[in-house]
């Protein structure tokens, strides 16, 4: 904080011998400090008024609205800051030796909720923090509502006492942290936007009208003012200048977006290294006009394209300045032929006039809609004989329906597969052809699953064709080129180029699904194996019913997978919810009168230490296999048991358990896993099963009899279970030290 508010006054010092007159718009606006210098420093030189208006803009901006880059860190931050207070109030604070007032819980609870609620937002998921709608001011309420309730608050009355300043020094840092990165990011984010309002003294007067509307006011000023940068014309560019005051101007791009804008065209050519505008700039405009646009490559001495705006022929009166450049550039063929335009007289007379006034090889201009009808036959017919067991199509669109030359295309990828992977019965299926169209629908939705290739499409059902010793299964590609753009199946597009690049993706496509092992037949083998053409054995089928969340459909499991290094099936983890146990309800729901000496076993540490033990670990898995109908018991391995004291007037605990099946363990653990996710079973019942457990352990170690006459106490082994009557608690401070966010 030192050095943010030394370089603070330092900068003010510099400009000015009274700092107490500047900047004071900026810096009462209740931004951090680290914020408010940031904005200060870099927009050195736009007014007062400027800076604010902008600081006020950032300080309500929501983080996630940023480039991801900015917001995933900011966010990320955020909510370990909250999570860093939710655990600091739930370990530390709640679980005090003092015991809580019902309204006192409640609070600590409200306290928690109304934190988190600042920033969640209500179209977020709670669990993800780069959703959450967060801003700085946000964070500032939150920093705000939390020294209040550690230092004359709930959390001090709780405590008795006010409590260690490292409570607030570890969420100062955190929040410093966020500040910090906030400032930084600032700066980053608007180079551009500095640029432009350090142009002139009053551009920031165009903020307000320019935000008017807008739900991201920071977005939008970023992109004016990129779009501003990019529209700024210098003389090295200017090529000649004619009589009139018109010029060409070399764009040194072979696409740009301002030029799109103001002719009302594609603004780019592939095909060419740079473009020259034709401009003209009135005394009276802030900017220049454009009119003529040449795509040009000096590599290939060729001009592709001469279009005027919306892609006619350029007026008549451009052509002695067209005829200029031509013979400035020594010349080159010109390829246009009124392509992507249906001005066919237009650009005939161009090129008669052309051809008589330059010493250029001028292409004839042709009929657009044959030009482009011969363009994609001639793509089709040469890719599809190349292909091993896929295929493109492409017809022309109606001219009275688009207006200009266009076309829809689609294509499928055949994807093969041996025979002898496949089950008997599943090849014996394919074979005689009795599978249903169900079954390839199911195997095509599954190509499409997001963590699949994400290159085919999981609509249709194609018919498999067998050829030798292999099944060739049929996918439609998905169109990476255009994104989608279609009417149904079939995709739309108005430029030739659009049809060979995936015309290429699906070549790309046809090689790799002929390599053995390649990606696509991976996920045609999921795919089959959960259809049950391929027998996966008990693992791969545990792994694809838990992937597709087939398993676990009808129950509250939380489950995960994960993969090798080569994309195969790894392991599958699984897990239940938090669960809740209350010696409460097992008294009540039970029946059970624990008095005089069984009270023993209502102490928290003691029932803790029974909730540990393997014997109730056991007992608890038994139960899970009663209700998954199975009698194993080779159970899978438990990975994560963990008991944490909740309430001690209860006394109750949250319980949570995880095991994890992995693809080298033994069919039983899978087959017992399968069972268990295939259960019906919720988190009630989960709680339940915790309730059983804990009855019947107590009464295979106290003894039926035991529990009448209150004679035998001794819990496994033959001994008493030590306790320790007091409450232990974490020291925050080592915790704070060894606490890794920051």
């Amino acid at each position: 904080m030192e050095k943010y508010l030394k370089a603070w006054r330092t900068s003010m010092l510099s400009e000015s011998r009274n700092p107490l007159l500047l900047n004071e718009g900026l810096f009462d606006i209740g931004l951090p400090a680290e914020v408010a210098e940031s904005i200060n420093r870099n927009f050195e030189g736009v007014p007062e008024k400027g800076k604010t208006m902008i600081g006020n803009i950032f300080k309500n901006s929501y983080f996630y609205l940023f480039n991801q880059n900015y917001s995933a860190p900011l966010l990320n931050d955020v909510g370990n800051l909250i999570k860093q207070i939710q655990d600091t109030v739930l370990d530390d604070v709640l679980h005090s030796a003092k015991p809580l007032s019902a309204e006192d819980l409640n609070k600590a609870i409200l306290f928690l909720k109304n934190n988190k609620n600042l920033v969640v937002g209500a179209n977020s998921q709670e669990s993800e923090p780069r959703t959450w709608a967060a801003r700085v001011t946000d964070v500032q309420k939150i920093m705000k509502n939390t020294k209040k309730a550690f230092t004359t608050g709930l959390f001090a009355k709780i405590l008795g006492e006010t409590p260690d300043k490292g409570y607030l020094e570890m969420f100062e840092s955190l929040a410093s942290h966020i500040y910090e990165d906030y400032a930084l990011a600032i700066g980053d984010m608007t180079l551009d936007l500095q640029t432009w309002l350090k142009s002139q003294q009053d551009e920031y007067k165009k903020i307000p009208e320019l935000t008017k509307d807008s739900v991201n006011p920071a977005g939008t000023l970023i992109r004016y003012a990129d779009k501003w940068i990019k529209d700024i014309e210098t003389e090295e560019q200017k090529v000649h200048t004619f009589e009139d005051t018109s010029y060409w101007y070399d764009l040194k791009t072979d696409s740009c977006p301002i030029e799109a804008d103001r002719m009302g065209h594609c603004g780019g050519d592939g095909r060419a290294t740079t473009l020259y505008s034709l401009r003209y700039k009135n005394k009276k405009q802030q900017k220049s006009s454009s009119y003529v646009t040449v795509a040009y490559n000096p590599d290939t001495d060729s001009i592709y394209q001469i279009k005027g705006k919306f892609n006619n022929a350029p007026d008549k009166k451009f052509y002695n300045h067209i005829a200029w450049l031509i013979k400035a550039l020594g010349n080159p063929h010109v390829f246009e032929t009124g392509e992507h335009s249906d001005d066919t007289e237009g650009f005939e007379k161009m090129s008669i006039w052309l051809k008589k006034n330059t010493d250029a090889v001028i292409e004839e201009p042709t009929n657009a809609w044959e030009e482009m009808q011969e363009l994609i036959t001639a793509t089709v017919n040469a890719y599809n004989d190349e292909y091993f067991y896929s295929k493109i199509f492409a017809e022309m669109a109606e001219e009275d329906v688009a207006d200009e030359p266009s076309y829809y295309f689609k294509g499928y990828v055949g994807v093969p597969i041996e025979l002898e992977e496949l089950s008997e019965e599943g090849r014996q299926k394919l074979i005689d052809q009795k599978y249903s169209r169900d079954d390839i629908k199911v195997i095509t939705k599954m190509m499409d699953d997001p963590r699949a290739t994400g290159k085919l499409k999981g609509r249709g059902a194609h018919p498999v064709k067998i050829d030798g010793d292999y099944a060739i299964f049929f996918f439609d590609a998905a169109d990476l080129v255009t994104s989608g753009i279609s009417e149904g199946e079939w995709s739309f597009s108005s430029y030739d180029g659009d049809l060979r690049m995936f015309a290429r993706d699906v070549l790309d496509m046809d090689r790799e699904a002929s390599v053995s092992g390649n990606r696509l037949q991976q996920d045609l083998v999921r795919a089959l194996i959960a259809t049950r053409f391929i027998d996966g054995g008990p693992f791969l089928n545990l792994y694809i019913g838990a992937r597709s969340g087939e398993l676990q459909e009808n129950s509250d499991w939380v489950v995960e997978t994960d993969v090798d290094g080569d994309d195969n099936p790894k392991l599958v983890w699984f897990q239940t919810p938090e669960l809740s146990f209350d010696l409460i309800r097992f008294e009540r729901g039970y029946g059970w009168d624990i008095d005089g000496e069984l009270e023993y076993y209502k102490k928290p540490q003691v029932v803790e230490k029974i909730l540990n033990s393997n014997a109730f670990k056991k007992t608890f898995m038994d139960l899970l296999s009663r209700q998954g109908m199975t009698t194993e018991t080779l159970m899978p391995d438990i990975q994560l048991w963990s008991v944490l004291f909740e309430n001690y007037r209860s006394p109750s605990f949250a319980v949570q358990a995880a095991w994890q099946v992995d693809k080298d363990d033994s069919e039983s653990k899978a087959v017992v896993a399968s069972s268990w996710l295939s259960s019906e079973v919720g988190k009630s019942d989960f709680e339940d099963f915790l309730h059983d457990a804990y009855v019947l352990v107590l009464e295979e170690a106290i003894g039926d009899e035991a529990l009448g006459s209150q004679k035998s106490l001794d819990f496994p082994g033959g001994k008493r279970l030590p306790i320790n009557e007091s409450v232990s608690y974490k020291d925050i401070m080592k915790k704070w030290k060894g606490f890794k966010g920051f």
